[in-house]
């Protein structure tokens, strides 16, 4: 048995847009989706944005599940967009969540969720399992992005999603 990590990725072109009727500006490009939303000088505004990556489930001798390593985005924000929040969720249940607080450049970033000391199966004890439960449902990376005040109005482009997951290989099967 070894272990496997594999990439699963997602396009930006993908993105769904939780409020589409807050935006002033929604583009889809072959190379992502671009969405302006401008605040009012008195109120910022905010928008959630999702991006469900496609995995495979493995079976394992420690359960059935996937194991979920590193979140990767990568997107591009203006000077008025502000990155607050990423979500990994499974189905319904939030599994993770980072506040990297970044504004107006390109983020093309690993998100770490279990560090690579860990990610090895002999040190799968002292409650790591706990700390890391298999996953068994649909996964979704959701972006929580805040536009600021100002000109020109927030600007957010999304180029892809993925997620680094732990797969076994038990007589070939992953």
């Amino acid at each position: 048995m070894g272990l496997i990590t594999t990439f699963h990725l997602a396009s930006g072109v993908h993105t769904e847009i939780q409020h589409p009727e807050k935006t002033s500006f929604i583009g889809r490009f072959g190379w992502g989706l671009q969405v302006d939303q401008q605040s009012t000088s008195h109120e910022l505004t905010s928008n959630w944005f999702h991006i469900g990556v496609p995995y495979i489930q493995s079976d394992n001798s420690y359960g059935t599940g996937t194991l979920v390593r590193k979140l990767h985005l990568n997107l591009e924000l203006n000077e008025n967009a502000r990155l607050a929040i990423i979500r990994l969720r499974e189905g319904r249940n939030m599994r993770h969540e980072f506040r990297p607080n970044i504004v107006g450049r390109h983020v093309k970033q690993d998100f770490i969720i279990i560090p690579d000391g860990e990610a090895n199966v002999h040190h799968w004890h002292g409650g790591f399992l706990e700390r890391h439960p298999f996953l068994h449902q649909p996964l979704t990376i959701e972006i929580y992005i805040e536009f600021l005040t100002g000109t020109p109005a927030g600007s957010v482009t999304f180029l892809g999603g993925g997620l680094d997951v732990i797969s076994w290989d038990n007589n070939h099967r992953i």
